[in-house]
């Protein structure tokens, strides 16, 4: 360090681990608050995420619950869904591509982007591009709406998802929602 240091003028930060930054209050929970959203001109109501972390009995309440917060979440901010694996993934992707359908949001396979480890395997160049557009906007004006991505672990761990936003940076950045945790502690460190 100290050659780098006098050398090429280096600086050095001692980052945390992941989970060193969740205790004693340094939780970061994205703004959505009252007043964020007000900020916006947009109200809370029952989409509302409540808190960070959310328990469902069953794997149908849970998926229910991802669908209302991706779609409600993606008018502010690229949306990042991680499955508890590729075949969960692929049910979430079908899900909300269904659900993108049924409402007619343009392109369901725009509007939902696949990131799973089966993706990568079956079409690289894909797992690329959705991997660019994952932070995109659908269109380029601002109020227009965000992608929602999914993937599972292979997309969950040392990718970068890169975010050009001041305006979704403001509220958080790239919400991620997380659907199992791993009991490897490696995942999130």
């Amino acid at each position: 360090k100290k050659f780098l240091r006098d050398t090429y003028k280096c600086a050095f930060l001692d980052v945390p681990e992941f989970l060193k930054t969740c205790g004693e209050g340094a939780f970061h929970t994205a703004e959505w608050t009252t007043a964020a959203l007000a900020r916006q001109g947009d109200a809370p109501n029952e989409d509302f995420p409540q808190q960070a972390v959310e328990v469902f009995e069953s794997a149908a309440d849970q998926l229910m619950r991802v669908r209302q917060l991706a779609f409600y979440a993606r008018k502010h901010v690229p949306v990042l869904v991680i499955a508890g694996s590729p075949e969960q993934a692929k049910a979430v992707v079908d899900d909300l591509r269904g659900e993108a359908q049924k409402s007619a949001v343009m392109e369901e396979r725009d509007v939902v982007r696949d990131l799973s480890f089966t993706q990568w395997e079956r079409n690289k160049m894909d797992y690329k591009d959705n991997l660019i557009q994952a932070t995109q906007r659908i269109g380029l004006q601002p109020e227009d709406p965000w992608r929602i991505t999914v993937t599972d672990a292979s997309g969950g761990r040392g990718t970068d998802y890169k975010i050009y936003d001041d305006a979704a940076n403001r509220l958080g950045g790239l919400l991620l929602i997380v659907m199992k945790i791993p009991l490897s502690s490696r995942e999130w460190t």
